[in-house]
């Protein structure tokens, strides 16, 4: 049966987050101070490795595969964008 998962991001322009093969990424939000990623998993699958890209506003953007969401720091003087990386 599948069920939400949260996987918590850092703060850096790439990196891969480990969760199970065929995970549905649904958003990215800021749940205190931690910037997190929530994904309808199936628990039983295998690990798969998924490239997240975060950018600044303004800042150049590679190579991505799909906008996932932006969150707001610092009372949203800082907003990033969080992207789906290709892999």
């Amino acid at each position: 049966m599948r069920s939400v998962w949260k996987f918590p991001l850092a703060m850096t322009d790439v990196q891969s987050v480990d969760m199970p093969t065929g995970a549905e990424i649904l958003t990215v939000q800021m749940q205190g101070e931690q910037c997190c990623l929530w994904a309808l998993c199936e628990p039983d699958n295998a690990k798969r490795s998924r490239v997240i890209l975060i950018h600044g506003t303004g800042h150049k953007v590679g190579d991505i595969a799909r906008y996932i969401g932006s969150v707001q720091m610092m009372g949203g003087a800082l907003v990033f964008h969080v992207f789906e990386g290709q892999s």
